[in-house]
């Protein structure tokens, strides 16, 4: 298995309703006009489709099932009873009777099975389906799902020529992209696509499960996949984390999600420590009031997998008063109980960053703050973001400047800093060591003159 971050835009790509279409349509089959307007679903249309779905307002008008028993799983098919917008593809998930007699979906995840072929295979059942709201509305029940006494609800959103590979999911490889609305209209979501090149369904959308915050900063998510199968991931500028058990690949489900902890808020990134639990950077001090929390530093936190603070303590330092002292992100290196964490701001308004501070991991005591090695040139060591430990034991660090920062002394008490290179352009972002090679995205920016004020982070 693997893990991605992913944050992206969209346009919206649902098919338009059939000509002469009110907003109270019929649940029977549509035409076959209508049916060739409709896409063929897939990775792309069941993309788009999750950044836009609307389960509280859209209604089942229909629904299919793939597979024979014991591995069938049953769809749905929705549309928009205002608008008479049909949706692309099929969803997975609980069906719900409304007051109105209609029928929503309670946990819902998209898949790419096409509604528009279930259609044109006369698989598509609408009976039993009220699509305009009525108290008063005769409802026949819809037939049950043909699956195993042991299936859940609303299966996994997979083809019927891979319900044979459900089996052996945990032995597959998938990866998982953490994605959102940059209009921040829809809500952010997981994906599931698979990443195995042996695969017929090899670069495919399998699932989704999507959370009920609406996007505001799809950020972070742990860059390694936990053993436990329970992924951090978070909304930034919402102050949110989800946790995501994600160990069926299939069917991954939110566990729980939270915001501020231990009198913190903002938690920026996810390290695991050897006991399993996970070290957050958060980068603020809680302060009632305000939808973004201020202050010039935050706190690490260690958190279980059910979301539940284990320890915590502050990055401020009174020894440096005047420095911007929020925790960005960090490197655990249990072999010397030490923590290397960096501090910069994720918020264009505040001023850069230009420290490093070193904690002892055994009782996550602030041993030492510090600012790193200018070089001379004075904008290569600003705003550090990402650390990485090197193969020779001491930690790398990429700043948004495009400098390349070398920490070495860990263990003793005077850690060195020294800048190393400065690559060209600016905006540099998240890095990763491949061997003895080290690698990051760059940006195009030049890095002179350096702007006051630094845009947003994405």
């Amino acid at each position: 298995m693997g893990v991605m971050l992913f944050c992206g835009g969209h346009s919206r790509a649902l098919a338009e309703p059939q000509a002469g279409t009110e907003a109270g349509v019929s649940a029977s089959s549509s035409s076959s006009d209508a049916q060739t307007a409709e896409s063929k679903g897939g990775f792309l249309s069941s993309l788009k489709q999750a950044f836009w779905q609307h389960f509280d307002r859209e209604v089942v008008r229909g629904h299919f099932d793939v597979g024979s028993p014991p591995n069938a799983h049953r769809f749905y098919c929705l549309v928009d009873p205002k608008t008479g917008k049909r949706e692309t593809n099929g969803v997975g998930g609980q069906p719900v009777l409304r007051p109105d007699g209609t029928t929503g979906i309670k946990g819902g995840s998209v898949s790419f099975n096409s509604c528009a072929e279930a259609e044109q295979k006369g698989t598509l059942v609408t009976a039993g389906y009220v699509v305009s709201g009525s108290d008063s509305g005769e409802r026949t029940p819809a037939p049950p799902a043909q699956r195993s006494s042991g299936a859940a609800a609303g299966g996994a959103s997979v083809t019927g020529s891979e319900q044979s590979e459900r089996r052996s999911a945990a032995s597959g490889h998938y990866m998982f992209a953490w994605a959102g609305d940059v209009a921040q209209v829809g809500n952010d979501f997981l994906a599931v696509i698979d990443a195995d090149p042996g695969s017929a369904s090899y670069g495919r959308l399998l699932t989704t499960v999507v959370t009920d915050q609406k996007t505001m900063q799809v950020h972070h998510t742990e860059y390694t996949m936990p053993e436990s199968g329970l992924l951090f991931a978070n909304d930034h500028l919402a102050g949110r984390t989800f946790i995501f058990d994600v160990r069926d690949p299939l069917q991954p489900r939110v566990v729980t999600s939270f915001t501020d902890l231990a009198g913190y808020s903002h938690p920026h990134s996810y390290l695991r420590l050897p006991n399993g639990h996970v070290l957050a950077s958060f980068q603020h001090m809680h302060h009632e009031g305000h939808a973004i929390s201020t202050g010039s530093w935050g706190g690490l936190v260690e958190i279980d997998d059910q979301g539940h603070v284990v320890r915590a303590a502050s990055s401020a330092d009174p020894e440096f008063p005047e420095a911007l002292l929020m925790p960005y992100s960090l490197v655990v290196l249990p072999d010397l109980d030490r923590v290397l964490v960096t501090n910069s701001s994720m918020h264009g308004r505040d001023a850069h960053g230009h420290t490093y501070q070193v904690w002892r991991l055994s009782d996550l005591k602030l041993l030492k703050t510090a600012y790193f090695d200018t070089g001379g040139r004075r904008y290569g060591q600003i705003d550090p973001e990402e650390p990485r430990r090197g193969p020779d034991g001491s930690v790398f660090v990429q700043t948004y400047a495009c400098g390349l920062e070398r920490v070495t002394d860990l263990s003793s008490d005077n850690p060195q800093s020294q800048l190393v290179y400065t690559f060209p352009g600016a905006q540099c972002g998240v890095p990763t060591i491949v061997g003895a090679t080290w690698r990051r995205r760059q940006g195009k920016e030049p890095v002179e003159p350096r702007p006051q004020r630094r845009p947003e982070r994405r």
